[in-house]
């Protein structure tokens, strides 16, 4: 692997969206003409693996959309892995090759205040860029009980549509999680309270 397809250490996170933009893509599922959902990926193999939420493939029909780089265009998609209790899954993009694809960290967990960014909704610009949004925030809780499940609490800004796009460390640029959910502002019915969109 040559050094311009490894994402780059201690970035920013411009440099981080400059990095993933060529590999960071829509998810479309549709019957038919008819889109019923659509969500973020990242590719994650160079023979076009993405990691996306199992939540946002509700139609048998599916394409991946990339919207920038050497790899811009749309490509019918079929699930390899879906696990609906955690909610991700893995879709293949059918007659995509890539040399570029998002490491995912799975030797540690990520630590608590570690800085990250979020990125997703390549939809919003009418596929102009393949980074609809991108920012930044922290772990706030690596190891969170939620739903009799573990899951990973970033104090990060989501934008609709984000859902299955990655969280990304800003010290090793690795894929160290996947937008699930936000939680509004507010108290829920077991009293925790949110100040605001976090994934």
């Amino acid at each position: 692997v040559k050094a311009a397809d490894l994402p780059p250490m201690q970035s920013t996170p411009q440099g981080l969206a400059d990095w993933y933009g060529p590999i960071l893509c829509q998810t479309v599922a549709a019957s038919g003409a008819n889109a019923i959902s659509s969500g973020s990926g990242v590719l994650v193999s160079g023979d076009g693996l993405v990691l996306t939420c199992a939540h946002v493939l509700q139609g048998p029909d599916l394409t991946v959309v990339i919207s920038e780089g050497p790899w811009a265009g749309e490509y019918s998609a079929e699930p390899i892995f879906v696990n609906e209790a955690r909610d991700v899954a893995l879709i293949r993009a059918e007659g995509l090759s890539s040399t570029r694809w998002a490491p995912v960290r799975l030797s540690e967990i990520a630590g608590r205040g570690e800085r990250l960014v979020a990125m997703g909704n390549p939809g919003l610009q009418g596929g102009g860029s393949s980074v609809g949004t991108v920012s930044a925030g922290i772990v706030a809780n690596p190891r969170a009980e939620r739903f009799g499940d573990t899951v990973l609490i970033a104090d990060v800004t989501i934008a609709s549509g984000s859902s299955g796009g990655p969280l990304i460390s800003l010290e090793d640029g690795h894929v160290i999680g996947v937008v699930q959910a936000v939680l509004r502002e507010g108290l829920n019915d077991g009293g925790i309270s949110a100040s605001g969109y976090s994934c």
